[in-house]
């Protein structure tokens, strides 16, 4: 095989392991993106758990205000309604307003990514690019350093017969 072959078969290695990297770490469905998605899946559930409860508690408030006369009784009393035989008397303590129950968080998930597929293919074209150049580079350097040793060689030889 020769060597440009060599060097051509190793960018498009780097290349495609480089693009191969960055979508595994940063890309969309990768392990960056995976744990932003997981910890929003966590919040989400959390949200969902506390609402079911609340709407647990709302559900039997619910049905006691529609099947028991005397919760229903007590709960029209305390907005101000009163019942034929009762008198009303106002006094002038300033009662405080009951907070209602959080109706919960709004969790809103966006998937983010840390590149886009576009700068990931980007950057592994330019891995590719540049183990190129520096195949070629180291190339064109080679026939230099095997001259000056074919010349060191050839030196020795000299050497070696002139002895004899």
């Amino acid at each position: 095989m020769t060597v440009m072959k060599r060097i051509i078969i190793a960018a498009c290695w780097v290349g495609f392991a480089s693009y191969c990297g960055l979508s595994l770490f940063l890309g969309p469905t990768g392990i960056m993106a995976t744990r932003r998605a997981e910890s929003a899946a966590v919040a989400m559930r959390d949200n969902v758990e506390a609402l079911s409860s609340l709407n647990a508690g709302f559900a039997s408030e619910w049905d006691g205000l529609r099947n028991v006369p005397l919760t229903t009784a007590l709960e029209a009393r305390s907005l101000g309604y009163l019942a034929r035989d009762e008198v009303a008397i106002r006094l002038s303590l300033a009662a405080d307003a009951p907070n209602p129950p959080s109706p919960g968080t709004l969790v809103a998930y966006e998937a983010g990514q840390a590149l886009s597929e576009r700068m990931m293919k980007e950057l592994a074209g330019i891995a590719a690019l540049f183990t190129a150049i520096l195949g070629l580079a180291m190339k064109a350097a080679k026939p230099r350093a095997d001259r000056a040793k074919r010349a060191f060689q050839r030196e020795i030889l000299v050497q070696e017969a002139s002895r004899t």
